[in-house]
């Protein structure tokens, strides 16, 4: 994480200028999680600022197909770990284009299908330009625990939802994120 990297985007560049948070949730949220996520999404959707993942754990596909309307305040942020130009666009994602509310990013490649070393570098790239990071659901000792370690010891604004599924991670310097306090916390 942090070092510098080769990228190539697509859609509104100057969403990379705006206050930006990444999100990302476990392959394994339980389902009795997603409600309360969507809610805690919305919220966040509904702020002046970009909301960044890869959308692609099932519970960050939930919230990008169901909090993603066209009626949302923030922009979208979507990190790709294969080449920008064989990336075919959902219709949500037309849309938002369309609108200058989409960026897609991707590390500078020819890769057609991620692998692992260009997830690696999708996620670095990713941490390379955002230090607001929300982790809405963590399995421990996965990719994620990794990453949530790494951030707290280096200059990152690290997010929980305020909820005991991540108790485990009671540490110090982590923010407690909740629907009353998501534009305070966020300083928009």
């Amino acid at each position: 994480m942090g070092q510098e990297l080769v990228f190539e985007t697509r859609g509104n560049v100057e969403i990379l200028s705006q206050k930006k948070i990444a999100i990302f949730a476990s392959r394994a949220t339980p389902q009795e999680f997603y409600p309360r996520a969507l809610t805690l999404f919305n919220r966040l959707a509904q702020q002046d600022v970009a909301i960044a993942s890869g959308w692609q754990a099932p519970l960050e596909k939930f919230l990008f197909k169901k909090g993603v309307g066209l009626q949302i305040r923030a922009n979208i942020i979507k990190y790709l770990p294969r080449d920008l130009n064989c990336y075919q666009l959902s219709y949500t994602e037309q849309v938002l284009l369309d609108e200058n509310k989409l960026l897609l990013v991707a590390p500078d490649t020819d890769v057609r299908r991620p692998e692992k070393k260009w997830i690696n570098r999708r996620d670095a790239l990713l941490f390379s330009q955002i230090n607001h990071v929300l982790f809405l659901y963590i399995v421990p000792g996965g990719r994620l625990e990794s990453y949530f370690n790494q951030l707290l010891n280096r200059d990152y604004h690290v997010y929980l939802p305020e909820d005991a599924q991540n108790s485990f991670l009671n540490a110090s310097g982590v923010i407690k994120l909740n629907e009353q306090n998501v534009a305070e916390l966020l300083g928009v």
